[in-house]
């Protein structure tokens, strides 16, 4: 109970500081507070489960190399696919005038190439191994991401669309992702990395929003100062904010390379020749 207290408060105030941030200010003391109140509740939840007989979660985890660099994989790929579906579907409506039901079917395409590519990216990871496969897919994220920032105010969905669909098949090849994560550790963790999982995808995903909204709001708001359209400062801050994405999102491809690496054995040492004596003639 004192870890799930905890964990919640952390992650309520965390929330809540990245969601209200823009709007009353991130010098303002209910931010500030707030995210004073997620490290210090954060804080309490690693002391508790480190003495917990029984921890919501062993912490220990973290120790594994695959599942501690799988997860930060994992959690920039949400980073990356949260914040190009939230802002460049604002970017086909804004710009584009899709309704909202448009801008969303616009993204089907990439959908069922991630759900396609799923059932053949485990045997593309068997063939090239897990890290290569996951670092592919991460840097053509990256690529597509910034590739999409260029699309201007004239652009199309024609422009938009083989963009999305490199982004899709990059989303897809992380699939085998998940499994290393849960295969690194014993069968009875399986349910405790399970959940670690999905609470890092869900706060990455946070993060990819409310940060690369924050970048958007503020280069958008500086434009405007500086005499700039409504729709000129938009694709302004749009620009910069997936430019930050692609390159954060790049940032794992060095991390699942080094993490998700296969482990060599260690060759056993040469052992020492006895000496034979020569025969005598």
């Amino acid at each position: 109970m004192p870890g799930l207290l905890a964990s919640s408060l952390a992650l309520f105030a965390l929330t809540y500081a990245l969601i209200e941030g823009d709007e009353r200010g991130w010098t303002s003391g209910i931010i500030l507070g707030s995210f004073a109140v997620a490290a210090a509740a954060g804080a309490l939840f690693v002391v508790v489960e480190t003495r917990a007989k029984e921890p919501m979660i062993d912490l220990s985890l973290f120790r594994e190399r695959v599942f501690s660099g799988g997860m930060v994989s994992m959690g920039l790929w949400a980073f990356g696919i949260f914040g190009i579906y939230f802002f460049t579907a604002l970017w086909l409506q804004n710009v584009l005038g899709f309704t909202p039901t448009q801008a969303g079917a616009a993204f089907v395409p990439m959908a069922l190439l991630m759900a396609g590519l799923a059932t053949v990216a485990p045997r593309i990871a068997s063939r090239f191994g897990t890290a290569a496969t996951v670092a592919v897919g991460l840097g053509l994220m990256a690529v597509a991401v910034v590739g999409i920032s260029f699309i201007g105010e004239h652009g199309t969905y024609a422009q938009l669309f083989p963009w999305l669909m490199l982004y899709g098949f990059g989303a897809g090849l992380l699939v085998p992702l998940t499994n290393a994560i849960l295969g690194a550790l014993p069968a009875g963790r399986g349910g405790v990395a399970s959940g670690v999982l999905n609470v890092f995808r869900e706060v990455f995903g946070l993060l990819g929003v409310t940060v690369l909204g924050a970048i958007l709001s503020a280069r958008q708001s500086a434009a405007m100062e500086s005499g700039a359209g409504p729709l000129t400062a938009f694709l302004d801050g749009y620009q910069l904010a997936l430019i930050v994405a692609g390159v954060i999102v790049a940032i794992g491809i060095p991390v699942s390379l080094v993490s998700l690496r296969t482990l060599r054995a260690a060759a056993p040492a040469p052992m020492e020749t006895p000496r034979v004596p020569e025969p005598v003639a």
